[in-house]
């Protein structure tokens, strides 16, 4: 692959699928730095595997797309299809990375916020429905198992 499929592979528009936020521009890239500078600020000593791991995670959207998250949990035999394609693809751009369980986790709580804080500077109003106050309380929940939960709930 091309340093130019990488570049058009970050371009992909996020929340297309989500009818709420369908209308906010937000693209894989910036997600994925925004990704980046919060595993920084939250842990300092993130290796440089995890720092791969968290700019690149999303890149295999260039060829699924964003699916929704319900429809994930809903068709969990498709999403596991969808993440192998995902996963080739990111492997094809030449991004590879050897993370920890930890790292994971710590990386998935950095998504799971950022698409949170998303939501919460485009679409205040949402913040007022239970399926996002839900939304926040497992991300405190998640924070809390990592150790950085007065440091989230502060800023959220």
């Amino acid at each position: 692959m091309t340093i130019k499929d990488t570049y058009r592979a970050s371009l992909v528009r996020r929340w297309h699928a989500n009818a709420d936020m369908c209308g906010v521009h937000d693209e894989v890239g910036a997600h994925s730095g925004r990704m980046v500078m919060m595993l920084l600020l939250l842990w300092p000593d993130s290796s440089v595997e995890a720092l791969k791991y968290a700019a690149a995670h999303d890149l295999g959207e260039a060829r699924t797309g964003d699916w929704l998250r319900e429809f994930k949990r809903d068709n969990p035999e498709l999403a596991a299809q969808e993440a192998k394609i995902g996963s080739d693809y990111i492997k094809s751009l030449g991004f590879s990375y050897d993370v920890t369980r930890t790292e994971i986790d710590r990386v998935k709580l950095c998504d799971r916020l950022d698409a949170y804080m998303t939501a919460q500077h485009h679409k205040p109003h949402l913040m007022d429905r239970e399926d996002w106050r839900a939304d926040r309380r497992r991300l405190l929940a998640q924070a809390e198992q990592l150790g950085v939960r007065a440091r989230v709930e502060g800023d959220i």
